[in-house]
Formats: structure tokens, C-alpha cells, sequence
């Protein structure tokens, strides 16, 4: 599990270039202090820095629009938040935008984070 520390330690070391991504998922809701750990750091990128990704690190899409960088780091080209909060010189995804996209994925994991956004009053 990524820690907030961990979160924006791992970011710092990739060195993206911060006006092609945004911190989505899990990740963001970390970095906003709404949630203590997470499993992985998601990004959505421009559909061109996806393309340079993909050619920089040899990387072949594992799923249909996303891409591992690291273990636990994954790349996307879809969801682009409509607000972006910048948090510790990281573009990061509204809190309303992450709860829209939970809401729309409707997974098990996003659901539980629902309930717990709910339970602190977001």
C-alpha cells in the first residue's frame, strides 16, 4: 500500500511531465487526505504523451486503453477529470470528479470508497 509520502516520492522519481497527466483513483483521494493508503498510483495522460509513454519505456497495453509504467503505477487515456486540484506541485483530480468516476466504474473497491466518502461527509 502507497502512502501519501510514498505516493509523491514514487511521482518525484518518474519525473512525467506534469502538464500531460493527472493523478485519478485511489492515488488522488491520498493525496487529498481523504484516504490513508492505496494500492497502485493511476494517471490519466494526453493521448500523445500516452503514445510517447508507450515508446519511451517499450510498454504494450494490457488492457484496452491502459499501460503499466511501473508495478504499481498504470497509465490511461481516458477519464480526464473536468477540475484539477494541484496538491504538492502535482495536478490531481477533483474530489468531485474521483467520486463521479468511481461512481461510474462501480467496482467493489470503488464502492467501498464511496461509503467511506460518504461516512466523513464528501
Amino acid at each position: 500500500m502507497l502512502t501519501k509520502k510514498e505516493i509523491l516520492s514514487k511521482l518525484k522519481k518518474l519525473d512525467l511531465d506534469v502538464t500531460q497527466y493527472v493523478i485519478i483513483s485511489g492515488a488522488s483521494l491520498v493525496l487529498h487526505n481523504l484516504k490513508e493508503s492505496t494500492h497502485d498510483i493511476d494517471l490519466v495522460v494526453t493521448k500523445q504523451y500516452y503514445e510517447t509513454l508507450k515508446k519511451q519505456y517499450h510498454i504494450q497495453e494490457y488492457k484496452n486503453g491502459c499501460c503499466k509504467l511501473e508495478e504499481d503505477v498504470e497509465f490511461f487515456r481516458e477519464h480526464w477529470p473536468k477540475e484539477i486540484d494541484w496538491i504538492c506541485e502535482y495536478p490531481t483530480a477533483s474530489v468531485t470528479d474521483i467520486i463521479a468516476l468511481k461512481k461510474q466504474l462501480h467496482r467493489s473497491k470503488d464502492l467501498e470508497d464511496l461509503l467511506n466518502l460518504k461516512e466523513i461527509g464528501e
